[in-house]
């Protein structure tokens, strides 16, 4: 039952810590949270024999939680902003097409023959 725990709980470490260096940290509290409490249990469960893999587990949380507090504190916001250079080039160079398309005369005195024989 204690290796259970531990390996629950090392495998929920490892996808906090996956997920808390993606952009969106936030979402690895959950499996921080749930590698929390597996080790907690883990940890009452096994008294005092063979806890040297628990407490590594809960080094592998607690290095989790700091890695998202770390992130959510110095990343600053994410915001979207618009870039009217882009909008505004892209504007011109459809005007450009459709000056292009009107300006093609070979359009419209184009014949349609059938050279297949």
């Amino acid at each position: 039952m204690k290796t259970l725990f531990s390996v629950l709980g090392l495998i929920a470490a490892l996808l906090a810590i996956i997920l808390a260096i993606l952009p969106l940290e936030t979402i690895a509290l959950i499996p921080a949270a749930i590698a929390l409490v597996f080790v907690l249990i883990g940890f009452f469960i096994a008294k005092n024999e063979g806890k040297k893999f628990i407490k590594f587990t809960f080094i592998l949380t607690l290095l989790a939680f700091a890695l998202i507090i770390f992130k959510t504190i110095f990343s600053g916001e994410s915001e979207v902003k618009i870039d009217q250079e882009f909008i505004e080039k892209n504007q011109e160079s459809e005007e450009k097409a459709i000056e292009e398309l009107e300006n093609l005369e070979e359009l419209d005195n184009f014949e349609v023959t059938d050279s297949i024989e």
